[in-house]
């Protein structure tokens, strides 16, 4: 279940958004154990929340036809879980509650236009690249027991979040009516070593 609160305002070319949202997670982790001689299940189900808070400022002009905004944004974001036992297998796992924050700092400029079409509709193209800063627990790492070897304890550390990441945005939204729009647009992040990409198409229709 999320939980999410959103709010805007403009005062003169600036622009200010703020949001806050909280998820309630169920974890539901199954986990195969297979070594010569044995092969089991082990089961696990615990609860945790995610809890999200950002601001952006912007400030908006036009130069003839193109709108743009450069912008600066702040976001953070924890992650608390609960301990879990693992049921099911001789090797399961314990693990103990874990809290996580991280911070985003962004700096970037989006840009839009819109172009009219000859049979009524609008195509309206737009674009943002931004510079985005991570800090705080960038190194993921969970504290882990054997359930069946008392003091078998041991951290297991997870891919390092990247502190520097390049993104980019560009797409564009075909207005056929006052009702109905469409949209495609290719979404990047580039860090040292890591890269994402991904396409998104979009349908909205406003009653």
């Amino acid at each position: 279940m999320l939980l999410a609160l959103y709010a805007g305002t403009s005062v003169g070319p600036l622009n200010l958004r703020l949001g806050a949202s909280y998820a309630f997670n169920q974890i539901d982790a199954t986990r195969t154990v297979f070594v010569p001689g044995l092969a089991q299940q082990a089961n696990a189900q615990y609860d945790g929340g995610t809890a999200q808070v950002f601001g952006e400022i912007g400030y908006g002009f036009a130069v003839q036809q193109v709108a743009l905004e450069p912008f600066a944004g702040l976001a953070w974001v924890q992650l608390n879980t609960d301990s879990f036992a693992e049921s099911g297998a001789v090797a399961g796992l314990s693990g103990a509650s874990a809290s996580a924050g991280v911070g985003y700092s962004s700096l970037g400029l989006r840009a839009a236009t819109s172009i009219a079409l000859s049979n009524g509709m609008v195509l309206a193209p737009h674009a943002s690249a931004a510079w985005q800063y991570a800090f705080g627990d960038l190194d993921p790492t969970a504290q882990l027991a054997l359930r069946a070897v008392p003091g078998a304890n041991f951290t297991v550390g997870g891919v390092p979040l990247a502190e520097n990441t390049a993104l980019l945005e560009v797409g564009a939204d075909l207005h056929l009516s006052a009702q109905a729009r469409v949209g495609l647009s290719y979404v990047g992040q580039f860090a040292d070593g890591v890269s994402v990409n991904a396409v998104q198409a979009n349908i909205a229709w406003r009653f």
